[in-house]
């Protein structure tokens, strides 16, 4: 008789696909997200005229910029703010398509979706946040 071992991986294709309703806390830390993409958005437009025309673009180990460039780098991070938020809504929206390190079954399934989106959702967020701060 063989027995299964349910902490190994399944095959994506034999994994439940399932649509999770976004939860109230989902939804929240969402608009947190975009509103961090919005100040991404509109901090170089408001600040534009005030920007030196060269920026420092990569800061050494020293904390000292050790290169500068044109101020139109600003709207580099914008970019790279606005693509990361939007690839990584898209993955959240595949969690069985994650590679998870158990088995997903039909009864552990909504919970491992949760937590795998709750888990891009947080990345999302803090990356979002970070270019913010730069």
């Amino acid at each position: 008789m063989m027995t299964t071992d349910r902490r190994l991986p399944t095959t994506m294709e034999s994994r439940p696909v399932q649509e999770i309703p976004r939860s109230s806390p989902e939804r929240i830390i969402e608009v947190i997200a975009l509103l961090g993409v919005a100040l991404t958005v509109t901090l170089p437009i408001s600040f534009w005229r005030m920007l030196p025309d060269r920026v420092p673009t990569h800061f050494g180990a020293s904390g000292q910029p050790d290169a500068r460039g044109s101020k139109v780098w600003v709207f580099a991070l914008l970019v790279i703010s606005i693509l990361l938020y939007s690839s990584l809504s898209v993955l959240a929206r595949f969690p069985h398509r994650f590679n998870h390190p158990w088995r997903i079954t039909p009864e552990n399934a909504e919970a491992q979706y949760r937590c795998a989106r709750w888990l891009v959702l947080g990345l999302k967020t803090t990356m979002v946040w970070i270019f913010v701060g730069c």
